[in-house]
């Protein structure tokens, strides 16, 4: 890292070498002019003066040859030509370095133009693409890393969107389906009899609470108010949302094991009961018959770890990313036809975080899947 030269250092020293550059032959022209109307001259006229009694004794045309050079020496002209030549060479060499300057910070900014072409190219379109990193390690190096590393979070957000619509339009679409059907069934009939309408009319009213049912828990996840907090016993919430699903565990005869220490923690009752209430609900939709259920917690310093983990189908590795998305459902879990909407990990995940806590899922296609859900105390 020491060795990197980055483009500020590289930049400042071009800069001072050429101003180096430039301040020595301002300089060295300097002494030069100096020498040239000054010392030059001074030791001229000093020569004549010293040898003043020599020009005495010779003859008018030496004398008047010696007066000329005298007068030639002549001080405020001499000053005035050296002002001159050294405000025409300071404009020239300064010019030069201009020149200089602009040439190589061009050339150092070479790079940024480089990566501002590519940028422009970019479009939702091509957002796979990725922008060849500089040969230096310098700043544009790692400010095209940077931009290389945004495309792919933009890639992944596009994704996610589109996978939204296409899971939303899925799951809307089969109870809005229902509810058209039923009418058009009516309107086939052409004497529909108060038992078909009544049955209808319950078809309806079911597909009905289903939508309301999917729009709520669309809004719960968009909710950001602060929530209120209260004294609750871990310990009984985990075992109540378990006997809530009494029926569905003795259906496919699930054996659920629990190891839970006791907690007070201050916490939201219904979030929290929600959390668990999806998670164990999972546990026991995607297991399998005769299958395992088991419950954990451990108090750790001032949070609590809760792991539920069970044997059933499992989640494939490329699809573990995306649990969390909103209506995101795998593939197995569609063509086995089971029950939900692929919003409740999602739910799980909101609530969690407006608890504080985080969580994480570990899971091997049909060995089964373990949810780590870690939660302040207080």
């Amino acid at each position: 890292m020491d060795k990197m030269k980055t483009l500020k250092i590289k930049i400042t020293l071009l800069s001072i070498s050429i101003l180096i550059f430039t301040m020595t032959l301002l300089t060295g022209y300097s002494f030069y002019s100096s020498n040239k109307y000054f010392v030059a001259p001074l030791i001229e006229s000093e020569a004549i003066y010293k040898n003043e009694d020599k020009v005495n004794t010779e003859n008018n045309s030496q004398t008047e040859q010696l007066v000329e050079i005298a007068a030639s020496c002549n001080p405020a002209e001499s000053q005035k030509d050296f002002v001159t030549t050294q405000i025409v060479f300071m404009i020239l060499i300064t010019g030069v370095g201009a020149i200089l300057i602009y040439t190589v910070v061009a050339k150092s900014l070479k790079p940024l133009n480089t990566l501002n072409e590519a940028v422009k190219e970019i479009d939702e379109i091509s957002l796979n693409k990725q922008i060849e990193l500089p040969s230096c390690n310098d700043e544009v190096y790692y400010l095209t890393k940077s931009f290389n590393t945004m495309l792919c979070r933009l890639k992944s957000s596009f994704e996610i969107q589109r996978n939204f619509s296409y899971n939303a339009a899925h799951e809307l679409k089969t109870p809005l389906t229902v509810i058209k059907s039923s009418i058009d069934v009516l309107e086939l009939d052409e004497n529909p009899t108060i038992d078909d309408y009544k049955e209808n009319v319950s078809i309806v009213k079911e597909s009905t609470n289903e939508l309301i049912q999917i729009v709520e828990q669309l809004l719960s996840l968009s909710l950001t108010e602060k929530i209120d907090t209260q004294k609750v016993n871990l310990e009984q919430i985990i075992l109540h949302c378990v006997e809530d699903y009494h029926k569905e565990i003795k259906k496919k005869n699930i054996n659920v094991l629990t190891n839970l220490c006791k907690v007070e923690m201050n916490s939201n009752l219904i979030l929290l009961k929600s959390i668990i209430s999806n998670i164990v609900s999972n546990a026991i939709k995607y297991n399998k018959q005769n299958g395992n259920l088991t419950i954990v917690t451990i108090k750790e310093n001032n949070d609590v770890v809760i792991k539920i983990s069970d044997n059933g189908i499992g989640i494939k590795k490329e699809n573990l990313p995306h649990i969390f998305e909103a209506f995101y459902r795998v593939d197995l879990s569609r063509s086995k036809q089971i029950k939900g909407n692929g919003l409740g990990l999602s739910i799980a995940k909101v609530s969690i975080e407006k608890l504080g806590g985080n969580i994480n899922i570990g899971s091997e296609i049909n060995k089964g899947t373990e949810v780590i859900i870690k939660l302040p105390v207080s």
